[in-house]
């Protein structure tokens, strides 16, 4: 998957990647920066494939010292948990 990243030209600049920095720490953001970057393939007024930055996601910790990630897309705010559970039963 790295290699279909390189043929893209990253958009610096962008309303989206704007509103996520600017976010209070008490929405979900760990800091400054996030600790992974959520991108979007797109295209520029030339046609040239470039990828947007359209969210962020920060490393948290619980109460009880699980750790657990804040996605930010937008608006949208997602508790991202890892899936501890074995098998192939949901219960």
């Amino acid at each position: 998957m790295e290699e279909k990243l390189e043929e893209f030209e990253e958009i610096e600049e962008s309303p989206a990647k704007e509103k996520i920095e600017q976010q209070p720490k008490s929405e979900g953001s760990g800091g400054e920066r996030p600790d992974f970057r959520v991108m979007q393939p797109d295209r520029d007024k030339d046609g040239n494939s470039t990828l947007k930055s359209v969210g962020g996601m920060w490393k948290k910790t619980s109460k009880n010292g699980n750790d657990f990630y804040v996605l930010n897309i937008g608006r949208l705010t997602l508790l991202v948990f890892k899936n501890d559970r074995q098998g192939g039963s949901n219960e």
